[in-house]
């Protein structure tokens, strides 16, 4: 099962550090529960029920074991997961002060977290949780997008029936978790399922064909979550979309025009860890331009797709 490890965190890190400073592009926060835990919890508690956060904890404080087949625990994992959920409902603070836009590179990812249970490696539901945190904070509507490979079965659910929330994923139609709901749209969501193979260009008409639901002079919200999954890369070994890198710039590109700085990424699914780091600068790219490291992965994307042209 694909892993989700610490070098994955400090990969991206590495990699967006590369982007420009604050002042002329990124300002870096350390995570710290900005909401004390009684506040960050209570914010989890209108989308989880108390009996999974009540499981989640008192596994962790037994010292770990598995929520469901592949979903596993340790000592941490309940702090951490609080961490996590906190470091998203912060980036939702930093756009909602005008400071936008905001990302969090944040594990354990939380996409595939329902109500009452963890699943996909997900504990709670990070973008959920940051959407009510957003209403709860003065915004009147807010949507959320999905763009990992896999649908986000835990968003769908816990923001169902929430007319102040509409939801909209793109993901890979018979990839995890396979079910009839990935494919049925909602009052509040969405699902557009892609074929095998979809590239970044049908990727982007699909997205910009979709927006409108989540954006439109009858529904316009107050700020945007993206649930920034990076699995659909054609390196990654979990399924079998194949966008590139550079397919992310034009992704933030379009999001950027519709939406301006009201915008909140935050770090869902992705594991191949060449690749995904070089995505992540392509979305921060367009608010804050190419710095050398994006230039470098231009020029060897450039080669990579000329080696795989020739054939060698």
């Amino acid at each position: 099962n694909p892993p989700t490890p610490p070098l994955r965190a400090h990969t991206l890190h590495s990699a967006s550090r590369s982007q420009p400073t604050e002042g002329e592009g990124l300002a870096w926060r350390e995570p710290g529960l900005v909401h004390d835990d009684q506040a960050a919890i209570n914010i989890l508690k209108q989308i989880h029920k108390e009996k999974h956060l009540a499981k989640v904890k008192a596994l962790s404080e037994s010292g770990g074991g598995l929520l469901d087949w592949q979903t596993y625990t340790n000592e941490e994992t309940y702090n951490v997961a609080l961490l996590a959920a906190s470091a998203w409902m912060e980036a939702v603070d930093v756009v909602l002060g005008g400071a936008g836009p905001a990302m969090a590179l944040a594990r354990p990812p939380g996409h595939h977290a329902t109500p009452d249970e963890a699943m996909g490696f997900c504990i709670f539901c990070n973008a959920a949780a940051a959407a009510k945190h957003a209403l709860e904070s003065g915004a009147e509507r807010v949507a959320i997008l999905d763009w990992d490979v896999h649908h986000g079965n835990g968003i769908q659910d816990c923001v169902a029936g929430d007319d102040r929330i509409r939801f909209l994923s793109l993901h890979q139609g018979d990839a995890y978790p396979d079910w009839d709901a990935q494919r049925a749209n909602r009052g509040n969501t969405v699902n557009v399922p892609l074929p095998r193979g979809t590239t970044g260009k049908k990727f982007l008409v699909a997205l910009e064909e979709a927006l409108p639901f989540i954006d439109s002079d009858e529904w316009r919200p107050d700020l945007l979550i993206v649930a920034a999954g990076y699995d659909a890369l054609v390196s990654d070994p979990v399924a079998q979309l194949s966008l590139q890198p550079e397919s992310f710039a034009d992704f933030s590109a379009v999001l950027k025009e519709r939406f301006g700085k009201r915008l909140v990424f935050g770090l869902e699914g992705g594991y191949e860890l060449e690749g995904m780091p070089k995505a992540v600068v392509r979305t921060l790219e367009p608010f804050v331009g190419k710095s050398p490291a994006s230039a470098d992965v231009a020029a060897e994307e450039e080669r990579e797709v000329a080696l795989s042209a020739g054939g060698k």
